[in-house]
C-alpha cells in the first residue's frame, strides 16, 4: 500500500510538472509584459502590501505619476529583449553600437535632439536578465545591488528631478527557448520615457 501512495505521489507530481511546463511562453511573453507594468504601477502608488519587499523602498517617496502603456516604447522593448537573446549580447549598446534612444527615436516616438547626439545614449532604458518572472526582475532592479548611485531604482520609481516626470511605459519579457542559445534564461527590458525635457 505504502508502495503504490509514494507512485501516485509521483505521478501527480510528475503530471503536474508537465501542466505548468505546456504553459510556459516562450519567446515575447506580453502576459508577463503587462504584469511588469501592473506591479511597478502599484509599487510606486504604494499600492502593496507593508509585507512586500518594496515597500520599504516607496514608504517614504512623495506621489509618484501613473505611468502611460506606450505601445511604441513597447515595441521597442520587445525588439532589444529578443535581439539579446538571439545574440547573447547582455548590455545597454548593442553589437551596432546603438543605444535604447537611438531605437525610440527611430520607432517614431520622438525624442529632443540633445539625447540624440551620441548613438550609445541610454536615458530611459533598465535591462535585467534571468529571473522567471517580471515581477521578479522588477524587484531585482529596484533592489539594485551593486549598482553605484542605484539608477535602476531612480529610474524605475522616479527618484530623482530627470526620472520624475518620465512616464511613457513600455516593457518586454523574453523566455528564451531551447534551440537559441544565450548566457540567461529570460531577458527584461523596461523602457520609461518621455519626448522632451
Amino acid at each position: 500500500m505504502r508502495k503504490i501512495k509514494t507512485l501516485l505521489i509521483c505521478f501527480i507530481i510528475q503530471q503536474s510538472i508537465l501542466f505548468s511546463q505546456e504553459n510556459i511562453v516562450y519567446g515575447i511573453d506580453t502576459a508577463e509584459a503587462k504584469d511588469i507594468f501592473n506591479y511597478l504601477q502599484n509599487v510606486r502608488q504604494r499600492n502593496i502590501d507593508k509585507s512586500d519587499q518594496m515597500y520599504k523602498y516607496v514608504k517614504n517617496i512623495d506621489e509618484l505619476p501613473l505611468l502611460v502603456w506606450n505601445d511604441t516604447l513597447a515595441q521597442v522593448a520587445r525588439n532589444k529583449a529578443e535581439y539579446m537573446a538571439t545574440h547573447n549580447h547582455f548590455d545597454h549598446v548593442d553589437l551596432l553600437g546603438k543605444g535604447i534612444n537611438y531605437y525610440i527615436s527611430k520607432a517614431g516616438y520622438e525624442l529632443d535632439d540633445n539625447w540624440l547626439d551620441d548613438p550609445k545614449n541610454n536615458y530611459f532604458e533598465s535591462l535585467q536578465a534571468g529571473y522567471s518572472t517580471g515581477e521578479g526582475a522588477v524587484q531585482y532592479l529596484i533592489i539594485d545591488k551593486g549598482i553605484p548611485g542605484n539608477g535602476h531604482r531612480k529610474h524605475l520609481l522616479g527618484l530623482d528631478d530627470w526620472n520624475f516626470n518620465n512616464v511613457d511605459f513600455g516593457a518586454a519579457f523574453y523566455r528564451v527557448p531551447s534551440n537559441i542559445k544565450a548566457d540567461y534564461s529570460t531577458y527584461t527590458v523596461i523602457i520609461i520615457a518621455r519626448h522632451h525635457y
